[in-house]
């Protein structure tokens, strides 16, 4: 298979994403019982919730590609960028395209979860973390609401998430799904570490498929 010249087109950006985070939700992830959680530690997710919100940045960027050939164990997305993974190429067989997105709240919320926690308030710190990652899927499931809006436009359904590092999809390859979203540019505030790691910490990369409905034309 031959790689074929970058697509040209930029990136969509998404700013202002809607997203939410309740103190029960930071309290689920640390107490198996709720109902045996103390007032004031209620009171501290409240507040870790408020300010989760005050501090967070949420954006996201995705971009559609063409998907040239899904073999066994590794898929061709346009422009050449070959993907390895048996669960991957599952999940994308019989996909005619993929979403490639990065979705973050941004640096300054894991920046006051080290504050805190230097400032010994380790409660606070702990809630402020859980909250960011909530915060993250949140604004990752109002970015899958836009993309299920156009799938469904489009007579096309979407598949799961999958992203770098699961199953046998290489953490490496984060780097790849990077540059091949970003389309010869740069995506402001992201960074891509050698080992695929990417940064800010609260940061969700990866692709949907969008696979033809039953009865839906392939051309």
């Amino acid at each position: 298979m031959q790689c074929m010249a970058a697509d040209v087109h930029e990136p969509a950006r998404l700013r202002d994403l809607p997203v939410s985070v309740r103190a029960e939700q930071i309290l689920r992830a640390h107490y198996p019982d709720l109902a045996r959680v103390a007032q004031g530690v209620r009171m501290i997710a409240a507040a870790m919730a408020a300010h989760a919100l005050e501090v967070a940045v949420p954006v996201a960027w995705f971009r559609e590609v063409s998907i040239r050939e899904v073999g066994d164990g590794c898929v061709e997305l346009e422009p050449g960028l070959m993907l390895t993974g048996t669960a991957l190429a599952a999940a994308l067989r019989g996909a005619q395209t993929a979403t490639l997105f990065v979705v973050t709240i941004g640096p300054r919320l894991d920046e006051r979860v080290t504050e805190l926690f230097e400032a010994m308030d380790g409660v606070e710190g702990l809630f402020l973390d859980t909250a960011g990652w909530v915060l993250v899927q949140s604004a990752l499931s109002a970015v899958r609401q836009r993309i299920g809006a156009r799938a469904r436009a489009g007579n096309l359904r979407v598949t799961r998430r999958l992203g770098p590092g699961y199953s046998d999809w290489p953490l490496e390859q984060a780097t790849m799904v990077i540059a091949a979203l970003a389309a010869g540019g740069q995506l402001p505030g992201i960074e891509v570490l050698e080992s695929g790691a990417i940064l800010p910490e609260k940061t969700l990369i990866g692709l949907y498929g969008l696979v033809p409905l039953a009865g839906a034309s392939k051309e």
